[in-house]
C-alpha cells in the first residue's frame, strides 16, 4: 500500500501529509489551496488506498477545510468502497455515509494515545491564552479546574509548574484523590457554588453544563473563564454575556497552538491503527 489521500484540514493535516510522504507514500490532497500535492478533484483523492479526513472532520454541513476557497459539502460526497478511511468523530455529519460506504473506517479521535498526547498542547495553549488575556501572572493565582480527565491533569501539572494555587472540582472521590496526590486543592463539584468566587482563572474541561448562570453570577467580576470542553461546552454562554463575564471557548487548541506536534500525534495514531489491522499492499483483509 503506497498511496494516501487527504481531504481538507489545517496545518496539522499538512504535517500529517508530509510524514506519510517521508516514509514513501504517494500523497494527494483536495481542499487545501497552495499545497504542491493538490488534486484537481476529490475523486483523485478517493482513488488512493488510504483516505484521511481532518480533525475536526466536519464544520456544520461541510468538511473542515479552512485553507480552501470553496465549501466541500458532505451531501455531495460519494465515498468509495474497498478503501481504508480515517476520520475524527462519530457524531459528525459524515458518519452515516462512512458506515454505509463499504470501506473499512476508523475514528482516530477515539484512540487513547491521541487523547493522552493531545492533552499536552491543549494545556499549553490554555495557559498561553490565560497569560495573554490577563493582567497578572500565573504565579500565585487562584486557579480552578472543573473535571479531572486527561486535559485537566495535564493542565494542573502545567499550572503547578508555574506555581499557581490550583483547585480541582470533580464529582468522583477517586479524581479528587488523584488531584490531591499532585498537590492540588480540591472541591466536590456540588459544593462549587460556595467557592467559585475565590478564583481569578477558571478552566472548564467537562462537556456538560457545569458553570451555569447561578455559578457565573457568583464568580469574580474580573475572572477569566476558559472553556476547554468539546461541544456543547460546559458554560452557559448566553448567561455569561448577560452578566458581562469574560468567557473564551478554546476549541481545537492543538491544531491552533502546535499544528506540527498535533499532526505528528495523528500520524503516530494512524500508524498504530494500521499496525493493528491486517493490511496488505492490495488493501485490507
Amino acid at each position: 500500500m503506497k498511496s494516501i489521500g487527504f481531504v481538507g484540514g489545517n496545518l496539522r493535516q499538512l504535517t500529517l501529509l508530509r510524514n506519510f510522504q517521508s516514509i514513501g507514500y504517494s500523497v494527494k490532497i483536495f481542499g487545501y489551496s497552495g499545497a504542491p500535492e493538490s488534486a484537481e478533484n476529490i475523486e483523485d483523492v478517493f482513488n488512493s488506498d488510504l483516505i484521511v479526513f481532518p480533525m475536526p472532520t466536519c464544520s456544520g454541513d461541510r468538511i473542515f477545510a479552512p485553507f480552501y476557497e470553496n465549501p466541500i459539502y458532505i451531501k455531495d460526497l460519494q465515498l468509495p468502497a474497498g478503501k481504508i478511511i480515517f476520520y475524527a468523530g462519530s457524531g459528525n455529519a459524515l458518519y452515516e455515509k462512512l458506515v454505509s460506504s463499504g470501506s473499512l473506517c476508523f475514528d482516530y479521535l477515539k484512540r487513547d494515545e491521541l487523547a493522552i498526547k493531545n492533552a499536552i498542547p491543549t494545556a499549553e495553549g490554555a495557559v498561553e491564552i490565560a497569560m495573554n488575556e490577563t493582567a497578572h501572572s500565573i504565579f500565585g493565582s487562584n486557579v480552578l479546574i472543573t473535571g479531572f480527565g486527561r486535559v485537566a491533569k495535564a493542565l494542573a501539572r502545567t499550572l503547578k509548574g508555574l506555581d499557581a494555587e490550583v483547585t480541582v472540582a470533580a464529582r468522583k472521590y477517586s479524581a479528587l484523590a488523584e488531584a490531591q496526590a499532585i498537590g492540588c486543592h480540591t472541591i466536590k463539584l456540588e459544593h462549587l457554588n460556595n467557592r467559585i468566587g475565590e478564583f481569578e482563572l477558571i478552566f472548564n474541561t467537562i462537556p456538560a453544563l457545569i458553570i451555569d448562570e447561578e455559578r457565573l453570577s457568583k464568580a469574580k467580576e474580573d475572572a477569566l473563564i476558559i472553556d476547554l470542553a468539546s461541544k456543547p461546552g460546559g458554560i452557559d454562554f448566553n448567561a455569561a454575556k448577560k452578566l458581562s463575564k469574560r468567557v473564551i471557548w478554546a476549541l481545537s487548541l492543538p491544531g491552533k497552538i502546535a499544528p506540527v506536534t498535533a499532526g505528528n500525534i495523528i500520524f503516530d495514531t494512524i500508524m498504530n491503527i494500521l499496525s493493528e489491522t491486517e493490511v496488505t499492499d492490495n488493501g485490507f483483509i
